[in-house]
This record gives C-alpha cells, sequence and structure tokens, in this order.
C-alpha cells in the first residue's frame, strides 16, 4: 500500500523543468548569468570567502568551524552577487529600447505590432520624402520630417519604478537561486552557531557526538 509523505505534492510541483528543453534552457539561465560559478574554487571569489570565514572563527582553530564558516561566506557573497545583478538589470531596462531577456507572449505580440507600424512608417516617410527636381512645397516638407521624428521617435528613460517592472521577468528568473542561497546559509549558520556554543563548554566535543546521534 503506497503511503502518502506530507510535502510530496509540493516537491513533485517544485522540483524544477521536467522536459529536456526545460532543462536545457534552465541550464542556459544559469550559462547567462553566471551565479553558479561563483563558488569556493572560483579564484576571483575564493580570497573573499576565505576572508570572511575566518573573520567568523576568529581565534578557534576548530576545522569543522571552519567549514561550516565557509559555506555562510560562499551564501554572502552569492547573495550580494545577486543583489548586484538585479541592480544590472533594473539599470539595463531603464533603457526604453531594452527588452527583459525573459519574454511573455503578451510582450511577444507587442514587439510584433511595434515591427508592423514601423513597416507601415517606413512606407510613409519614403513616400513623403522630397523628390530631386521637384518645386518645394512647405507642407509636404513638415510632413516628411514629422514621419522621419515619429519613425526615429526618442523616447525618454523609464523611471526607476518603471525600470524595475520592466526588469521583473529578469529578477524572478534568479530569485530561485537567492531563495536556495539564503536556505543554506540559514542551516549552515545554525551549525556554526551550534558548534561555537558547544565549544565553548568543557567536553564541549563529548556532548556534540551525542547531539549528533
Amino acid at each position: 500500500m503506497a503511503t502518502h509523505m506530507p510535502g510530496g505534492t509540493n516537491k513533485r510541483k517544485s522540483g524544477g523543468p521536467k522536459t529536456i528543453g526545460g532543462k536545457t534552457r534552465s541550464s542556459r539561465n544559469a550559462i547567462r548569468h553566471g551565479l553558479t560559478t561563483i563558488t569556493l574554487i572560483n579564484p576571483a571569489y575564493s580570497s573573499r570567502m576565505i576572508e570572511i570565514a575566518k573573520l567568523m572563527c576568529g581565534d578557534d582553530q576548530d576545522p569543522r568551524l571552519y567549514q561550516k564558516a565557509l559555506v555562510v561566506a560562499q551564501c554572502d557573497v552569492l547573495l550580494a552577487e545577486i543583489s548586484r545583478y538585479q541592480l544590472l538589470l533594473i539599470e539595463r531596462l531603464a533603457d526604453p529600447n531594452s527588452l527583459p531577456t525573459r519574454k511573455s507572449k503578451a510582450e511577444w505580440k507587442g514587439r510584433a505590432k511595434f515591427c508592423q507600424r514601423q513597416h507601415v512608417l517606413f512606407d510613409e516617410v519614403m513616400a513623403a520624402h522630397p523628390r530631386a527636381g521637384t518645386p518645394s512645397d512647405e507642407e509636404k516638407t513638415k510632413t516628411f520630417h514629422r514621419l522621419l521624428e515619429e519613425f526615429f521617435g526618442y523616447r525618454e528613460n523609464r523611471d526607476g519604478y518603471s525600470a524595475f517592472v520592466a526588469a521583473l521577468p529578469d529578477i524572478m528568473r534568479v530569485n530561485r537561486y537567492e531563495r536556495r542561497a539564503w536556505s543554506r546559509r540559514q542551516r549552515a549558520f545554525s551549525e556554526f552557531l551550534a558548534l561555537k556554543s558547544l565549544s565553548s563548554y568543557p567536553n564541549g566535543g563529548k556532548f556534540l557526538k551525542i547531539a549528533k546521534k
């Protein structure tokens, strides 16, 4: 008789992409933003992680404590880089011509309508273009310049809130990395504090062995 495990349904729903195509897209996401490269083996970040871990341990030479501190430090550096990446996404989307890399169906439709409109405008611009050898017409010249302005229309940068809303699809893409990092950090920091408190008591190692059983 099959037994129902608590949380099994939620786990199945949130276990990530199941199809080959979905897994491929997910792996490309990680490559795009580079967050999976922020590890202890990456020399670009390892020195910061080691420095944080040593500051956490202080004079305590317990290797187990240091290992937990390294996990916390790795999560801290990763979370800092995620925040920096999210800010860069918002800054990029301040440009009204920039679009999030993750596009909804509605956005694709909007882009298609924009392209169609530009094609129509281009035809109108070419039709209104003054021809050589023809007498100048002030009204036609004004029309030509108006259409030209509309075709190459300048749009002001988005304000901070609008840029944030535009960047939300990309921000949500990296949100799961942030959740995982916070969860891992919380677990490692709790274990770090437990080791630290036990080492301050006589026979702390004995109590730790009992607690692990």
